[in-house]
């Protein structure tokens, strides 16, 4: 899908407009352009829930549930749920 096609399609409204603004443009620009996020979402990514809710600040970690929504409604579903999709996401090149 091209990017900027993407681009619309990764929204946050309703529920996901919870998600605060900063960790909405990191996922964004983690789906967009392959920059790697910051631990917390890194670990989320990937699929790591001990190491998830290990870095998450208290806004955070009571959002872990809405995070894996967003991922799985809007996200491309091959850039995260592993180690391997997060890295193979993170090398991939860019159009």
């Amino acid at each position: 899908m091209p990017a900027n096609k993407l681009f619309f399609e990764l929204h946050f409204t309703g529920e996901y407009a919870a998600i605060p603004e900063r960790m909405q443009e990191a996922l964004k620009r983690y789906v967009l352009e392959s920059v790697k996020p910051g631990d917390f979402l890194s670990a989320v990514l990937s699929n790591d829930l001990r190491n998830a809710v290990g870095r998450a600040d208290r806004d955070n970690v009571t959002l872990l549930p809405l995070y894996i929504r967003w991922l799985y409604n809007v996200a491309p579903g091959n850039c995260w749920g592993s180690p391997e999709n997060f890295e193979t996401w993170l090398a991939r090149p860019q159009e």
